[in-house]
């Protein structure tokens, strides 16, 4: 499984570009990618925070296929 980040602002609360979001993620599963989503928020006032989270994810995840 491959990550990507997505940052999500205002648009994603329109009901429509939600919908394109989950079926474009659908889609991406297939190649073993998957989506890693943080607000523009959380970015801007917690990155410190993030950082670790996705350091955390990757390390969690190379464990897992490493066996």
């Amino acid at each position: 499984m491959r990550p990507v980040i997505e940052l999500d602002g205002e648009v994603q609360n329109d009901d429509d570009q939600r919908e394109h979001d989950i079926n474009r993620d659908a889609d991406i599963k297939e190649y073993a990618i998957h989506t890693l989503r943080f607000k523009n928020e959380e970015i801007l006032n917690e990155l410190p925070n993030i950082q670790e989270w996705v350091r955390s994810y990757i390390s969690n995840l190379n464990q897992n296929t490493d066996c």
